[in-house]
């Protein structure tokens, strides 16, 4: 990784080390065992490090400790392959389980999977890139992933969850019949009382939501 002041950052089995690119001088920025990967946000202030074993470090610009990731965050794995940012609080790390965007501020971690649309589960180490525009690109085993990551935002709008059919020993039930336990739609039955026979039920819902 190589910062807006020519300092690059360099993985290695035991440190991260900078280089100074001006001065040609290298020395030690941070322990990180078996280190894979470095990445840094815009202004180059915080230093994230991926490992093969420990799950991604972040440092700030003198190597003092910040964040730590890992499975107990809820990465799929702890083995991290390469690592992309979204502004100052999105990371995106690869790794052989799948994708995953950390939300630094929130302490959250959401993967993606070859189910979401991937090129697979699998990437390669330091395979990846960011683009003028923004849009970021995945190495792996099935070719790579291209993505744009300000259009994996959450939907602010939760649905309202409506039950809209209910079955009695696998058959809907017909609230329009005469002999049926309901005599009114399932969305708006406020309770339900069957006999103690009517004891193999299910239902059916969907979200209703309007965006």
């Amino acid at each position: 990784t190589e910062l807006p002041t020519g300092e690059i950052f360099i993985s290695s089995l035991e440190y991260v080390y900078r280089f100074n690119e001006t001065t040609g001088e290298l020395e030690p920025f941070a322990k990180a065992h078996r280190s894979t990967s470095t990445s840094s946000n815009e202004d180059g202030s915080i230093i994230y490090v991926g490992t093969i074993s420990d799950g991604l470090f972040t440092f700030d610009k003198n190597g003092n400790p910040l964040n730590h990731f890992d499975q107990e965050d809820g990465l799929p794995s702890n083995h991290i392959r390469a690592i992309q940012t979204h502004g100052d609080d999105e990371i995106w790390v690869s790794g052989p389980e799948g994708l995953s965007k950390i939300l630094v501020s929130q302490n959250r971690v959401k993967t993606f999977k070859e189910t979401d649309g991937l090129q697979g589960n699998q990437f390669f180490i330091d395979s990846s890139c960011k683009a003028r525009d923004g849009t970021l690109y995945f190495g792996g085993t099935q070719g790579f992933t291209r993505f744009d990551p300000k259009e994996d935002q959450a939907n602010p709008f939760l649905p309202q969850i409506e039950i809209d059919q209910i079955s009695l020993f696998g058959k809907a039930i017909d609230f329009h019949a005469a002999d049926a336990p309901i005599a009114q739609h399932p969305s708006s039955l406020q309770s339900l009382r069957l006999n103690w026979t009517q004891n193999f039920l299910g239902f059916r819902f969907k979200g209703v939501t309007m965006t």
